[in-house]
């Protein structure tokens, strides 16, 4: 069978009190961005019951991207660029699962958390016709 346990008032899982973003764009050269962007998310409960045995700790990551844009009269618009993620190599998770249960009148609990990558690099090009 099933408990029921009356919580009272908790916070709704996955939803940090505090999500900020910034972003810097540099335009040393015709074409040619620098971008640093950055990302900090807060305290988060991986399930309904505001239990810190069940949280995502805050964590802070740092991207920086070089591009390049160029035209051609049958591409409009080309960027070449390089992205390097999370350039502090930032250890964090992102996401996580809980479950929870009763065996032999013991509560159980399993839990799993998702690492996310330390410091790594992708290209790529974009094409707008």
């Amino acid at each position: 069978g099933q408990r029921a346990e009356n919580l009272g008032r908790t916070n709704i899982a996955f939803s940090p009190q505090i999500i900020t973003s910034s972003e810097i764009r540099i335009n040393p050269l015709k074409n040619f961005y620098l971008v640093l962007t950055s990302n900090c998310v807060g305290k988060q409960y991986i399930d309904n019951t505001s239990n810190d045995d069940r949280v995502l700790d805050p964590y802070f990551v740092g991207q920086f991207k070089i591009q390049y844009s160029f035209y051609t009269k049958l591409i409009r618009n080309i960027d070449l660029h390089i992205l390097i993620n999370n350039i502090t190599n930032t250890k964090y998770e992102s996401n996580a699962w809980v479950y929870s249960y009763y065996f032999n009148g013991n509560r159980q609990k399993d839990d799993g958390y998702f690492p996310q990558a330390g410091i790594h690099f992708l290209t790529g090009i974009s094409l707008l016709f």
